[in-house]
């Protein structure tokens, strides 16, 4: 099928057009009806619902007719589409100069009498005709032809609504296939870049200290953590595409299990905390839920988590949730480094990356501001308070 512009409406059918695929078999017995429909309105035996000629369809009111038949059919209503009149009727066609010699006048249908009225889209283009034929001679009273007009209108409409149909279910494919895409980019990322380095890390750990000098230890130890930071950073990253993707076709809202949830990340996170000897406690209220995103408050949570554990060594992470009238209430706090009131405010505006910035500080802006901008598309708000030396408390607040 053509590719159709979306972002110009004039014109738009002239492309729907060039395709009869829209039409399928339900389309078809729809249209049938409405000429069954046009014929019983006008005392006829035959009726035609006739579609431009790039659409190369008709329906009729009658399930047998033989070839010849249907294509005297179809140059009679071409002839009719041609008319300027939006409505066209021949009263006794054995009058009229240009039907006379006609084979369904004078062929076995022996045609007396004809009339048609246009289908037209919302632009006002005729986009076919509705033809209703009988065998006696016949003029519409002025309640027929406006309720044969109605079913035209009734026609296009159902044309336009084929079209819609159409489309949608085209951009649903389309957003499909450009997910896959982006989700295997997402994989090659996991396969091909964070699998060697985790590799990496394993290999340097396993060398041991045994005959290393205290250089050698501390260089050793750094590269650790720089493999570390670096694991984290590329995991969070994938995590934080896979929400986006995800985000980006739906938002899975649900309720969901605070308690549960946290239990799961906090399991997660078990090894990375113990590395720098800080406990984790999750204070959340069992069977509280709150109705959100799973996957998109799963990757704050853990963000939050990652971050006070990269500010604080030999403390405490609590992570706790209550609800009220309004809201309900998680909050990650820490005992870890804090911040002065300046630091906190340059937590909002600081620049994402800084020639004076080391690692850590760099990529717990970053995250931060992602978290940020997540707690902002589920319509939640975030409060932080902290105090330096004393740890850091964030706030999340979803409205019930």
């Amino acid at each position: 099928m053509k590719n159709l512009n979306l972002k110009t409406k004039q014109g738009w059918l002239d492309d729907f057009f060039l395709t009869s695929e829209t039409l399928n078999t339900e389309a078809g017995k729809e249209y049938a009806d409405i000429a069954s429909i046009a014929a019983t309105l006008c005392h006829a035996p035959l009726a035609v619902v006739y579609l431009v000629d790039e659409f190369k369809q008709s329906f009729t009111n009658k399930k047998i007719m033989s070839s010849e038949d249907h294509a005297a059919v179809l140059s009679l209503c071409r002839h009719a589409n041609k008319q300027t009149p939006s409505f066209f009727e021949v009263t006794d066609t054995l009058k009229d100069e240009l039907l006379v010699n006609h084979p369904l006048v004078n062929g076995n249908m022996q045609l007396r009498y004809f009339v048609s009225v246009a289908i037209k889209s919302m632009e006002g283009k005729r986009i076919g005709v509705i033809g209703v034929m009988g065998i006696q001679p016949n003029a519409l009273s002025k309640e027929q032809r406006n309720a044969l007009e109605t079913i035209a209108m009734m026609a296009g409409k159902m044309l336009e609504a084929s079209f819609h149909i159409q489309m949608a279910k085209e951009y649903q494919e389309n957003l499909r296939r450009e997910r896959d895409i982006e989700k295997n980019m997402l994989r090659i990322v996991r396969n091909h870049v964070l699998k060697p380095i985790e590799s990496l890390k394993a290999t340097v750990e396993l060398c041991g200290y045994e005959g290393l000098d205290t250089e050698k230890l501390a260089v050793r130890e750094l590269l650790s953590n720089r493999l570390s930071g670096t694991i984290d950073t590329i995991e969070n990253i994938i995590d934080w595409g896979n929400v986006l993707i995800d985000n980006k076709y739906q938002k899975q809202i649900k309720e969901i299990d605070i308690h549960e949830l946290v239990k799961e990340i906090l399991g997660n996170y078990l090894i990375q905390a113990t590395l720098k000897n800080n406990r984790l406690m999750n204070l959340t209220e069992e069977n509280l839920t709150v109705k959100t995103d799973e996957n998109i408050l799963r990757f704050i949570l853990k963000n939050l988590l990652n971050n006070a554990n990269t500010v604080t060594e030999n403390g405490t992470i609590t992570i706790y949730a209550e609800e009220d009238v309004e809201h309900v209430m998680i909050s990650v706090c820490d005992t870890g480094e804090g911040m002065t009131p300046e630091q906190l405010k340059n937590l909002y505006t600081k620049e994402m990356s800084s020639a004076n910035d080391d690692i850590e500080e760099s990529d717990v802006v970053l995250s931060f501001r992602l978290v940020k901008d997540f707690v902002e598309e589920l319509d939640a708000s975030m409060q932080i308070k902290s105090m330096p030396d004393e740890g850091t408390a964030i706030f999340l607040y979803f409205s019930k």
